[in-house]
């Protein structure tokens, strides 16, 4: 008979027990979870007003909490329309592009997924620019005024630099 025999589909490591050596099972109960650590995925909640710009194949930045000096490549491979009411977001899958250092399963990450890019741009630390788009330069005692474009919580995009001109008449 096959009453105690336990039956795996998918070979992997056991990353979570539910039960141990003499717990009572049943059939259909959950013991373990087991992951594979060739195709370990990101789950991403993205908020509904950016889940327009997110589309299937767009590059992911990811750092793990667990190593926040290593960035991983990704890539979404899949966007589930259902809306989550209770992360109230959207989600995302990314796999990995390279197998992660180690086996990290369940931790919190930080991801950025590439919507647009923009070579040769002039970027200054977001600290350097005051109230009203005012820049400091130095050698100068007057802050400058620029025109901003794609501002981040990390840098901001100098699109152009205002020149306030005054004008003596005779």
């Amino acid at each position: 008979m096959n009453y105690n025999k336990i039956v795996v589909t998918e070979g992997g490591t056991i990353i979570k027990k539910f039960k141990t050596t003499g717990d009572y099972v049943r059939k259909g109960d959950v013991i373990a979870t087991i992951a594979n650590e060739k195709e370990i995925q990101a789950v991403l909640n993205v908020d509904e007003n950016s889940i327009a710009q997110v589309k299937l194949g767009q590059t992911v930045f990811i750092k793990l909490n667990t190593n926040k000096n290593t960035v991983y490549n990704g890539k979404v491979t899949e966007i589930l329309s259902a809306y989550d009411q209770q992360t109230q977001s959207f989600i995302c899958k990314v796999d990995f592009d390279q197998a992660l250092n180690g086996s990290l399963y369940g931790t919190q990450l930080e991801a950025n997924i590439l919507i647009n890019e923009k070579k040769n741009a002039l970027l200054i630390p977001r600290q350097y620019l005051g109230f009203g788009n005012k820049v400091n330069l130095k050698g100068k005692d007057e802050a400058i005024i620029i025109k901003t474009g794609i501002i981040s919580t990390e840098y901001v995009e100098v699109l152009k630099v205002l020149i306030k001109m005054i004008f003596y008449f005779h």
